[in-house]
C-alpha cells in the first residue's frame, strides 16, 4: 500500500490494520457493522462509522479517500458488485483499493469438495457457519467485479499462510501458485472511472 492522504478501512473491526496504517496517512477512517468493535478508535484519531453495508450507503462524500482497504470483507456482503461500486464512489479518481478474500480455487478446498463431497471451510471463525461467509470467489471473479466498477488491476498476489507451503511464497505472483496454492489473494486496483 502506498503512503497517502486519506485511508478508509472498510470492515475495520477493532482497527488492527487502521492502527498500523496511521503513521503512513494524514487521516484514517474505519467502517464496521459492529459498534462494539469501533469503541475506542475515535480516541486514537481514527474516525469511525458504524454501517451495515448490506442496508446502507457509507455516510461519506463522493471521492473523499485516496486509499481504501477491504480485508476479508467482500465475502460477507450480500451484493459484492454493489459493495465495490460504493467503495468506488467514496474513492477519488486514481485512488487505490486493496481487496483480500479467501480463494475457493485453493487446491485444499478443491480436494475437500471433490473427494469429501462437502463444501470447504474458508474461515477459522467458528462462531457462525464458515465465519459468516456468503460468497466464495476466485481471483477472476474479483478482478471482473473491479473492472465492471471502473477499476484497473495493478497487482494480484496469493496469500500462502501454510508453513508447509512456505517454500512457494517467493512465487506467489505466478499464475499457477496464485490460483491453486494460495489460501487467499490480495488484489490492488486503481480507480479509473466509475461505470
Amino acid at each position: 500500500m502506498k503512503k497517502g492522504e486519506k485511508l478508509l478501512d472498510v470492515g475495520c473491526g477493532k482497527g488492527l490494520f487502521s492502527k498500523l496504517a496511521m503513521p503512513y496517512f494524514k487521516s484514517v477512517a474505519g467502517i464496521d457493522v459492529s459498534e462494539q468493535a469501533l469503541l475506542g478508535l475515535d480516541a486514537l484519531g481514527i474516525k469511525t462509522y458504524a454501517v451495515d453495508l448490506d442496508k446502507d450507503l457509507m455516510p461519506l462524500e463522493n471521492e473523499t479517500f485516496n486509499s481504501l482497504v477491504c480485508l476479508d470483507v467482500i465475502e460477507h456482503v450480500l451484493e459484492p458488485e454493489k459493495f465495490v461500486r460504493e467503495c468506488a464512489r467514496v474513492l477519488a479518481n486514481g485512488g487505490q483499493i486493496i481487496i483480500s478474500t479467501p480463494n475457493i480455487r485453493y487446491l485444499k478446498h478443491l480436494l475437500v469438495l471433490g473427494f469429501c463431497g462437502r463444501f470447504p471451510r474458508t474461515s477459522s471463525d467458528i462462531s457462525r457457519y464458515d465465519g459468516g461467509h456468503l460468497h466464495y470467489f476466485t481471483i477472476s471473479d474479483i478482478e471482473k467485479i473491479l473492472l465492471l466498477c471502473g477499476f484497473k488491476i495493478v497487482a494480484t498476489n496469493g496469500v500462502i499462510p501454510s508453513p508447509y507451503l512456505a517454500f512457494l511464497r517467493p512465487f506467489k505472483k505466478l499464475w499457477f501458485i496464485k490460483e491453486f496454492f494460495s489460501a487467499g489473494f490480495i488484489i490492488e486496483a486503481v480507480k479509473s472511472g466509475v461505470r
